[in-house]
């Protein structure tokens, strides 16, 4: 590892580490950094300004503090297409990139709707529906954690099939003839709770990206309410309009 810093210049300290380290990053393809102890020896500097370097590839999205594992090299980030003109699956949108997705079954029971996403999305508090928890891994990394409900009527359908190997939409629609039409996204900055924490190894309270979806078919029945959470620094959403649409209008957002 390259570890000359230029004290003389008017570059701070840890930010020629931080480049440091980048380089090092790609030239030798790092998975772990060393412990701050070993990297403050190294570049003959404090921890502090060695966390300082560490803290500023974290913001970058290179590096990622997993639980058990310590602080390791992140692998590019995802880019999730959130899709405008076809209501897709999220293993449909992600297999299209070329990636490789690996879905784990976690959960499949009845259950109800909570009052956050009856609020949320406008329907009835209590509904019965039919629950499906799955973790996403892609290559190999726990990233996504993704809640499904479904009418209480598919449980029957759903129950049966291999849902770990085969995307739930295309089951859908060859089994009921689910015709997706459109789908409302809401997409905010988070922070991982129990359940969550334990799902994609991470800490309470860190940061996550959410994404929560109800889906409709053509007779605008709802079939699919989605809670998704990913792993912040790993994912970025993509979007492409087909036109220009102002944000103001007559001075209004």
């Amino acid at each position: 590892m390259k570890c000359d810093i230029d004290r003389t210049s008017s570059i701070p300290l840890y930010r020629q580490i931080a480049e440091s380290l980048k380089n090092d990053i790609e030239l030798h393809s790092l998975s772990k950094l060393p412990s701050e102890p070993e990297l403050a020896n190294q570049f003959g500097v404090s921890r502090m300004t060695v966390r300082q370097a560490i803290t500023e590839l974290l913001s970058e999205g290179l590096l990622v503090r997993v639980r058990g594992r310590g602080t390791i090299v992140q692998k590019r980030r995802v880019r999730r297409p959130l899709n405008f003109t076809e209501v897709t699956s999220l293993s449909d949108d992600i297999n299209s990139l070329g990636e490789n997705v690996e879905s784990r079954v976690l959960e499949q029971t009845e259950s109800v709707l909570n009052k956050h996403l009856t609020e949320k999305l406008g329907l009835n508090e209590g509904m019965k529906v039919y629950k499906l928890a799955r973790l996403r891994l892609i290559d190999g990394r726990p990233l996504i954690y993704q809640v499904s409900y479904f009418p209480e009527s598919f449980a029957s359908i759903l129950v049966h099939q291999d849902i770990e190997h085969n995307s739930v939409l295309k089951i859908l629609k060859r089994t009921r003839g689910v015709t997706p039409e459109t789908a409302k996204y809401i997409v905010f900055a988070g922070f991982a709770d129990r359940k969550t924490s334990e799902v994609l190894n991470l800490n309470p309270g860190d940061p996550v990206l959410g994404i929560e979806k109800i889906s409709y078919e053509a007779n605008g029945e709802w079939f699919e309410v989605v809670e998704t959470r990913c792993v912040a620094n790993a994912f970025e959403l993509t979007f492409e309009i087909g036109r220009f649409y102002p944000l103001v209008q007559n001075g209004n957002l």
